[in-house]
């Protein structure tokens, strides 16, 4: 018997004779054999012909070195390759095999399983349009050239881990009708999926993809596993439908990634990613999100405050806006506070930096704050020319325009930050507010003092006896800053003329301004 032995099925043992001369038969034989015979012998075994003890099962391939490639597309036998029928009743197993040329099964029906594991197809290997009614097994497998099993259909178990592609891999509008497990596998080139349809889980944890991998227009019945998978080009799932948790922690993400109209049942999770390309979030759609325990807050610093390390300014936006949304949707109040003040700091960073697209909503989805952005822009750009006594002629107008904007937008991200960030962190911190009533009253306070102690008269008491003494004080100036701010002004301190009323002008219009912001927070709070 041959002596041949398969590293994956320790009892297996091929029933054909050895050669002549040698320890293998015809089809485990390495090196370089009779095409003839071998074409001979391989189609007395898929016929049935001859002595069942003296040959191996119809379609059971395992370990053998085929000369030529395999067609599962009908054909003339006698024609230079090996031709299989186009429907291949049971199972196709080729696990360990190593095939010189292409592995056709173009439109094949295989009605049982298909088995490749370990196999080296040393050309490409195409399923298209080709249906496999029981599981199918590529672990291990490496195909030299491109891959493409385009609408093919996968009814059992899809096992491709450990894979390696060496050409591009096609799966193109595939079908795979329970688990798809591409964990481990290698894609030295493109990897595309746009159009599949996994109906239970797709898993491609810890695989290589050195190009792009495309999703685009996939659907995931169940969970999407991308977890320590490393991508050296863009990961596109730009309007894929995923039904289950969607974890993209990825282990590197060299390009752009795309979840634009993207719908995920469940939960997103990223954990502590680092992304330097552009990535689109726009109108994806989550009904949870993880960006690791306790992420995102409003206290702490850089990566560890937020759970993901953002460069692009149009990205940035365009992610808090969507974890916003979805931490809304979850009903965690203090995620959704903390993606609301990332979402207002990335707005303004690319604003300030002209890099918002068209496309994306400049000022949120309100009409109304659109049309006074471009008012704004358009009296900005204008007041600028008239100062600097610029002739449109001169200079180019996109520059002008995207200059101008600059400027505007960094006076209003001033504005902005004095205002809204700083003391309030955008309605969500009534500590911050706090602490801000604190510093204007004390600031003041301190200021009138300053001046008390260098002589100036600054407040006094007309009419009312026995406060002299008070209003030398800083405790006498900080009731005085106290009523003051809260433009309550009861009129038994006022301040004096010149510098002292300009300060305490300043200070009641700020104080104006934090009652105001105080009403919205708490109401924002508590209200909502």
């Amino acid at each position: 018997m041959c002596k041949w032995r398969s590293a994956l099925s320790p009892g297996y043992h091929c029933r054909v004779s050895p050669e002549p001369g040698s320890d293998y038969c015809i089809f485990h034989e390495p090196g370089k054999k009779d095409v003839q015979r071998f074409k001979q012998k391989f189609y007395e075994q898929i016929d049935g012909d001859g002595p069942e003890e003296a040959r191996n099962p119809r379609y059971d391939f395992r370990g053998y070195f085929f000369p030529t490639g395999i067609v599962a597309s009908g054909g003339s036998r006698e024609a230079d390759q090996l031709i299989l029928p186009k429907e291949i009743a049971g199972d196709f197993i080729g696990s360990e095999a190593t095939i010189k040329g292409k592995a056709s099964f173009r439109g094949a029906k295989i009605e049982g399983g298909a088995s490749f594991r370990g196999a080296k197809i040393e050309g490409g290997a195409s399923f298209w349009h080709a249906t496999i009614e029981g599981d199918a097994s590529f672990w291990h497998a490496t195909i030299e050239e491109d891959a493409n099993f385009r609408d093919a259909k996968i009814k059992g178990d899809a096992d491709f881990g450990g894979a390696t592609f060496k050409g591009e891999a096609h799966f193109w509008g595939a079908t795979f009708k329970r688990h798809a497990g591409f964990r481990g596998a290698k894609f030295e080139h493109n990897a595309s999926f746009g159009g599949a349809k996994f109906e239970h889980n797709a898993s491609f944890g810890g695989a290589t993809i050195e190009e792009d991998a495309n999703f685009r227009d996939a659907k995931i019945g169940g969970n999407a596993n991308l977890s320590e998978a490393t991508i050296g080009g863009n990961a596109d799932f730009s309007k894929a439908t995923i039904g289950g948790n969607a974890d993209f922690d990825f282990k590197r993400l060299s390009g752009g990634f795309s979840l634009t109209n993207a719908s995920i049942g469940r939960l997103v999770r990223f954990d502590n990613p680092v992304f330097h390309e552009r990535i689109s979030f726009d109108y994806c759609v989550a009904s949870g999100l993880d960006l690791g325990e306790g992420k995102p807050r409003l206290r702490g610093w850089g990566q560890q405050r937020s759970g993901v390390t953002l460069t692009d300014v149009s990205t940035g936006y365009s992610f808090w806006r969507f974890a916003r949304l979805t931490f809304e949707k979850e009903g965690r109040k203090h995620e959704a506070d903390a993606a609301h003040y990332f979402e207002r700091m990335w707005r303004w960073k690319a604003l300030r930096s002209v890099s918002l697209e068209e496309e994306a909503p400049k000022a949120g989805n309100r009409r109304w704050e659109k049309r006074v952005f471009t008012v704004l822009e358009l009296l900005g750009i204008a007041l600028i020319l008239r100062v600097v006594h610029i002739e449109l002629a001169e200079l180019n107008l996109a520059r002008v325009r995207q200059t101008s904007l600059r400027a505007i937008y960094t006076i209003m991200w001033l504005f902005d930050c004095v205002f809204v960030r700083w003391p309030t962190q955008y309605g969500a911190s009534l500590l911050r507010l706090f602490v801000t009533w604190a510093v204007i009253i004390g600031g003041f306070a301190g200021a009138y003092t300053m001046l008390i102690l260098k002589g100036f008269s600054v407040l006094e008491a007309p009419g009312v006896l026995g406060l002299g003494q008070a209003i030398t004080s800083f405790w006498g100036a900080l009731y005085f800053s106290v009523i003051t701010f809260t433009t309550l002004g009861y009129g038994d301190i006022r301040p004096t003329a010149g510098l002292p009323s300009g300060l305490a002008a300043a200070e009641a219009v700020l104080g104006g301004i934090m009652m105001a912001l105080t009403v919205l927070v708490i109401g924002r709070k508590f209200m909502r």
